[in-house]
Parts: structure tokens; C-alpha cells; sequence
């Protein structure tokens, strides 16, 4: 709930984001190593079920997510300083250290609904200059432990403007009720994409590069309905039907009770203004289907513009609800494929990358959990190029991403990726496993190395070829075999390739014997 702080400079100015480790229930977890580069960060989490990936991915979020939501309602709890002892203290069991504008901040956890400690020299002025600019959370699985809501409506509410001070985004599946809805996927999407209007204009090499990996053409067509019908519009009129909504609305969102007049007024003409803006008409058409068109290729006009912002006051006040969303024909622009007939592979993949792209800014946090859901091993592969490249342009940017999937693994590159076995809690550089097998990734890094492993069947022949050649292993060669006997209880007993450990296991017991 406090703020203090204990900046520690590094030689030569860095921009990046990055998160250093991550303390939580006093274990220890490292997630990158300091540099001064501005490139993006990588860090695959991996390890076995219960090993801890989602929990620390969650941590981390809602250390964010929660801190800011406290501070900018009250930003006279940073103005309370304290000194970097007490953290390390009191506070270090659950507690992050990361690299923001080249300085090193640490931060700890007082409680769950509390704001944190944070320690930095000298204190800064607002929260917001040692806070990622964004905290985005994205997961196609129902079952993740990520925060479902941004800063709550009353805060949309009081300020108008404060849309600039949230930084934490969730796309993915859940609702706000905690279930699943087929539509949720998609509504996430949409959200994403109708952010501010140059937000889009921004994004639109993302969002090209997506659809054009995923093989789809240039345009988005997205549909929306009304919240009132026909028949209320002609029997209530719209301002009145505006007006029960928006009170319901602040009422379930906001303890002011003495500014709901104010309020009400307030948004009803933001609302009345958007629908004549998308309708031309507030007052007849606002019941009708709104069809809007995205063009990739084209630089949005002001009327756009215009438009996009309209939509999303009108999606966050819940006056308009995504119909359906289309998707052109990579060889007819003008033919539209409805996006819930593509394959879950697809979605899941246009899920994450326009979700983040609608989002994101530099030096952001973004948190991806278990990405391979509905993927092909082929495109678990490449996800990680894909990743990448597509978020290139953006400079110093912080990935945590849990897997359970070898093929993730194999294709993350770069000199600030890194890899985390919770298992083991070890730190690896990606550049020693880029373009592995994942028969290498599952004995090397899982710790798992399932049924006739090939990577393992070639190195125990290697070893057995060399032992025969020179009547005993050389000092590389015993670590190899040392490796290999270590993975002996994880290889089941029928497995070729554990009957040929055995025999050289047997072997060098006999030479050692001999001797």
C-alpha cells in the first residue's frame, strides 16, 4: 500500500522493460539477466503440472494490475517513502526486481489486496514512471488465473480521460460471471481492435502480417447490435432507454450516489453523439445492425476515426455487443469468411497476436499462458518466430510465456530469450536449444523423455560406438553418460532405447571393474 523506492543505475542508458526474478513464497525464481540493449525479452516457463508456471505468471500480473488500479485512485499512497532494508525485510517473500529505463526497481508484496512497497533512488514523482506501460495478459484456455477485469467502470465513470491510466488488458475466454461463452474469443478480438483510433492505425502491420500467416486477405468486417430494439426505441425513445441503462450501469459500478445525475448527463450526451456519429440518426436507427469495415491497406480518414472512437465508448458502456466478425479471402477482398467457422487452431492464433496488438505499446508486459492450446504441432513450432517477428517493431517489451510444449521451445531466438525450467528453477539461454528436436527438448529440458527417443537412441549408438573403439569414455563422454543414466527412472522399462543404457551402464561397470 506504501510506495518507497532504491534506484540502481546501470552504466549506459537502457529503455527496456524487463523483469530481473521474481520472488514468490520465498523461492526464487530468474527470468532474464540485465542488458542494455533495447530489443524485447523472451522467457518460456516450463516445468511439470503443479510445478508453478501459472501461479507465477499470475503474480506477476496481478502485482501490476492491482498496484496500479491502487495508486491512481490514490496517488497519496506514493508519496510514502521507506527505505530499500525494509523490503528486504519484511517484504521479500513475495516480491519482484526488474529493469525500467535503466534502472534496477524492487518491489514487494505487503498483502493481496493492498498496494506494494517499491524501492527506487530517487523516489519518482508518479507511479507511472516505474510501471510497464502496458500489462497484457493472454490465454485461450478457460482454466487461466489471470485477472478477468480492467480498472473498474466507476473510474471510467469519474474521469472521462481515464482510459491513459489503465495499463492491464485480458483477451482471452473468460467472462466477468467466471464462465465460458463461445463468443468470448471473439469479443476479446474486437476489443482489442477498436482501442483508439491511432492505436489501430499503429497496429495495422500486426494485424496484416496475422491474417496473412494465418492466409486470409486484408479487410475485417465486424457486425454489432444494439442493446435496444426496435420496439423499445419506438415506445420508450432513446433517451429515456439511454438513461435506465446508464443509471443501472453506475449504480452497479460506482458508490457516487451524489454525482449520478452528473454522471448519467454526462455520459448520455457522449452516447447520444456516438450513435449519431455511426447512425446518423440517435433517435430511429440505433436499433439497426452496425456492419464497420477495417481496410489493412489504407490509412484510416477522420471520419474513421471518428467512427472507431464511437465504437468503443459504446462497447465499454455495454450499449453495443459484437454480432459476429469476418474475415476477407487472401484472393477476393470482397468475399468475407464468418470467423467462427475457422479452425480453433486459427482463432487461437488471431486470439493472441490481434489481441496483443491492440494493446500493446513499448516497454509493456505481456503474459501468455500455454499458447499451444488447439495449435498443430507445426504451428506450435513457428509460434515463436511468428511472435517475434510480428511484434518487432516494438522496443523494449517483456514475453513470459508457460508451455508445456517442446516444439514452443525449439524456435525462440534472440539474444535476450531465455528459457526457465520451474523444475529445476535454472535459467537457460534460448540460443543453446534454437532448432532442437523436441525428442532433445523433451530429455534435455522436460525432463521427459517419453518412448523411443531418438535424440537419446542416437547418443547412447554414439557412446557405445566410441566405447568400443577406444575401450573406455573420455572425460566429455562420461558426463554424456552420466546424463543418460540420470533419465534412466523416467524411461520405461520395455523402451529400446533404455535397454541400450543399460547395457552401457553394465559396460563401463565391467571396465571400471577391470581396473
Amino acid at each position: 500500500m506504501f510506495g518507497c523506492f532504491n534506484f540502481s543505475k546501470y552504466k549506459g542508458l537502457c529503455m527496456s522493460f524487463y523483469i530481473l526474478n521474481s520472488i514468490m513464497g520465498n523461492i526464487n525464481y530468474p527470468l532474464s539477466l540485465a542488458h542494455k540493449n533495447k530489443n524485447n525479452t523472451y522467457t518460456v516457463l516450463i516445468g511439470k503440472n503443479g510445478s508453478g508456471k501459472s501461479n507465477l505468471l499470475s503474480f506477476i500480473a496481478n502485482f501490476f494490475y492491482r498496484d496500479n488500479s491502487s495508486f491512481y485512485e490514490r496517488p497519496d499512497l506514493w508519496e510514502i517513502g521507506a527505505d530499500l532494508s525494509e523490503l528486504d525485510k519484511y517484504y521479500r517473500k513475495n516480491s519482484i526486481r526488474y529493469n525500467l529505463k535503466g534502472h534496477e526497481v524492487n518491489a514487494g508484496e505487503i498483502g493481496k489486496e493492498l498496494a506494494g512497497i517499491y524501492c527506487a533512488k530517487p523516489f519518482p514523482k508518479v507511479h507511472s514512471a516505474v510501471f510497464p506501460k502496458r500489462v497484457i495478459c493472454v490465454s485461450t484456455s478457460p482454466f487461466d488465473r489471470f485477472p478477468i477485469k480492467d480498472i473498474s467502470h466507476a473510474n471510467f465513470f469519474k474521469d472521462p480521460h481515464n482510459k491513459k491510466h489503465q495499463i492491464y488488458s485480458y483477451i482471452g475466454l473468460k467472462r466477468m460471471d467466471k464462465t465460458i461463452h463461445v463468443n468470448s474469443l471473439i469479443n476479446s478480438i474486437v476489443q482489442s481492435l477498436f482501442t483508439k483510433a491511432d492505436a489501430v492505425g499503429k497496429n495495422l502491420i500486426v494485424m496484416e502480417k496475422t491474417l496473412e500467416y494465418l492466409g486470409y486477405g486484408r479487410r475485417i468486417r465486424v457486425s454489432f447490435s444494439s442493446k435496444f430494439t426496435k420496439d423499445k426505441v419506438n415506445f420508450y425513445g432513446i433517451d429515456k432507454l439511454i438513461n435506465e441503462h446508464l443509471v443501472k450501469l453506475i449504480e452497479l459500478n460506482t458508490d457516487e450516489s451524489n454525482d449520478l445525475d452528473k454522471l448519467v448527463d454526462l455520459k448520455r450526451s457522449e452516447v447520444l453523439k456516438a450513435f449519431i456519429n455511426l447512425y446518423g440518426d440517435s433517435n430511429k436507427s440505433v436499433y439497426k445492425r452496425l456492419s464497420v469495415d477495417l481496410h489493412l491497406g489504407k490509412v484510416s480518414s477522420p471520419l474513421e476515426k471518428i467512427k472507431i472512437n464511437s465504437i468503443e465508448l459504446l462497447l465499454n458502456l455495454e450499449v453495443l455487443k459484437v454480432h459476429s466478425l469476418n474475415l476477407s479471402h487472401k484472393s477476393d477482398n470482397r468475399k468475407f469468411i464468418d470467423f467462427k467457422k475457422a479452425s480453433s487452431g486459427e482463432q487461437c492464433i488471431a486470439l493472441i497476436l490481434l489481441g496483443i496488438s491492440g494493446k500493446i505499446k513499448n516497454n509493456s508486459l505481456i503474459c501468455i499462458d500455454e499458447p499451444e492450446i488447439s495449435l498443430h504441432p507445426e504451428w506450435q513450432s513457428s509460434f515463436m518466430s511468428l511472435l517475434i517477428k510480428t511484434f518487432e517493431n516494438y522496443d523494449g517489451c517483456h514475453f513470459i510465456i508457460a508451455t508445456h510444449s517442446p516444439q514452443i521451445v525449439s524456435e525462440l531466438h534472440g539474444e535476450n530469450s531465455y528459457i526457465l525450467s520451474m523444475d529445476e528453477n535454472k535459467l537457460f539461454s534460448a540460443r543453446d536449444y534454437l532448432l532442437r528436436s523436441a525428442d532433445y527438448q523433451l530429455a534435455t529440458l522436460f525432463d521427459s523423455p517419453g518412448f523411443r527417443n531418438e535424440f537419446l537412441n542416437r547418443k547412447v549408438v554414439s557412446l557405445l560406438s566410441y566405447l568400443s573403439k577406444n575401450g573406455n569414455l573420455g572425460k566429455e563422454q562420461k558426463v554424456e553418460a552420466d546424463q543418460l543414466f540420470h533419465l534412466l527412472p523416467k524411461i520405461n522399462t520395455e523402451d529400446p532405447v533404455r535397454i541400450l543404457i543399460e547395457l552401457l551402464n553394465e559396460t563401463l561397470e565391467i571396465i571400471n571393474n577391470d581396473h
